[in-house]
């Protein structure tokens, strides 16, 4: 049996997101987990120690001590704090647009800053719809624009069943701002003892910029033509990248 690979979603999305990368992973054995109601909270660490209970299910279940870990954007954090504190447990870490913490302790209080106004702005709104609707439009999803109208459909379902005050939480607590800094966490990626991967849309210039830090480390990057989110916009290449994580090339 192959290896299991566990991909964890980002912000504002559920497992659903993965859908139309395990049906084309060669070699199957795929599992996207909704790791955020299993928490007891919405730090880094306590998602990924949810993540951890679900690693260790499906290690049972497949008679194995090691996982192929993925992670887009918020999942990257928790992947990434998962890496940290059980690093025994992985094969491979895959992290897709996935921040590595601040540059400095000046950037670290703008992004606590942005991100507790737009967990105000969340908590705020008279329902999810207008939540959706503003997060939407930021720059950074802008690429998704071109996507057919039935995966866009998709992914705004996944955003309307959100939470907005558990979105507010997971903001506060798990947000870029709560992680070590950027060359700390890349000399922690770089030391582990198995291959890492930062996969990256190369029309995603803040993404792009961690990209090349990653890959100053000696850290294997793989650009795609596509922007913020790899696997919505080329789902056939990211799977071809998961098979090659755990070895089935």
């Amino acid at each position: 049996m192959s290896l299991p690979i566990i991909l964890l979603h980002g912000f504002l999305q559920d497992a659903r997101t993965w859908n139309s990368v395990v049906d084309v992973v060669p070699g199957g054995n795929v599992y996207a987990i909704d790791y955020v109601p299993g928490a007891q909270g919405y730090s880094l660490p306590q998602l990924a120690e949810s993540v951890h209970r679900s690693v260790m299910q499906i290690c049972q279940e497949n008679a194995c001590d090691t996982v192929v870990l993925v992670g887009y954007s918020m999942g990257g954090r928790v992947a990434v704090e998962y890496a940290r504190a059980f690093p025994q447990t992985l094969a491979a870490l895959v992290l897709e647009s996935a921040g590595l913490g601040c540059v400095d302790e000046a950037e670290r209080t703008w992004f606590a800053e942005r991100n507790n106004a737009w967990a105000q702005r969340m908590e705020q709104a008279e329902s999810i719809q207008e939540v959706v609707d503003w997060w939407e439009k930021l720059p950074l999803f802008a690429t998704q624009l071109e996507q057919p109208e039935e995966v866009q459909r998709t992914q705004r379902a996944m955003r309307l069943v959100c939470d907005p005050r558990a979105l507010a939480g997971q903001l506060r607590d798990g947000g870029v701002q709560t992680m070590a800094l950027q060359a700390d966490t890349v000399r922690m990626l770089a030391s582990l003892p198995v291959l890492v991967r930062f996969l990256v849309g190369e029309r995603d210039e803040r993404y792009s910029r961690i990209a090349d830090v990653c890959q100053a480390a000696g850290i294997t990057v793989t650009r795609f033509d596509c922007g913020h989110n790899v696997h919505m916009e080329r789902p056939s290449e990211f799977a071809c990248v998961l098979n090659e994580a755990r070895g089935m090339e």
